[in-house]
Parts: C-alpha cells; structure tokens; sequence
C-alpha cells in the first residue's frame, strides 16, 4: 500500500519485482488515501484477511497513523515520527538484520494474548 500514484508504483515494483505482492494498492485505487485506512482495509480485503490479522510494516506518520486506524498490526520504524504506546504496536529502529523470526519474537506476547 502506497499513497504514490499507480504510475511511480509499477516503477518502483519494476527494479524490485512485482511478483512478491500478492495485491498493490496506490492512491489511483482508494477515494482517500494515507492518513486514512482505506489502503490497508482494501488490500486486506483483497487478499481475503481480516484487516485485524495483518501486520503492516510502515516508515512514514501517515503511513503508522492509518495502519493504526486499519486496526491491524503495526512494526513502525521509529524515524518515522512517534509512536503510541498500544498493545498493537511494536517500533524498531530499522529493518537490518530483522528477519521473520524476530519480528515473530517482536508480537509474540500480543498473538499468545489474543
């Protein structure tokens, strides 16, 4: 989910193959994008999870204060501006030598909770 055009998108997924997403969503596809939730609440939709069961990953305010309306998981990266304290939030740093693992270990109090 980006707030880019469609356009800047398929350019980006280009250099870094588009194959990996399943679904892409840009602000062509959503009538409000970023700060709002729309993005994120379509692509869950897309790939038929409930918006509540993902996690997003974001490095941008508008970006961690839609994934936070979505009601998903949030890994924001603490450059981006600050973070609440919420039960659905975990920060790191940066995403260098964060493998899956880790981010398992990040939310694993959270997804044994619920």
């Amino acid at each position: 989910v980006t707030a880019s055009s469609r356009a800047l998108m398929e350019g980006a997924l280009a250099s870094i193959g588009k194959h990996y997403f399943k679904t892409t969503i840009s602000d062509n596809d959503v009538e409000r994008s970023k700060p709002d939730p729309q993005g994120y609440q379509l692509a869950a939709a897309r790939i038929g999870v409930p918006i509540e069961d993902c996690l997003i990953i974001e490095d941008s305010i508008t970006g961690t204060t839609a994934a936070i309306a979505s009601g998903a998981y949030l890994l924001g990266l603490t450059h981006s501006g600050p973070l609440p304290m919420d039960e659905k939030v975990c920060h790191v740093e940066n995403l260098i030598d964060l493998e899956l693992s880790g981010i398992v270990e990040l939310f694993h109090p959270l997804l044994v909770k619920n």
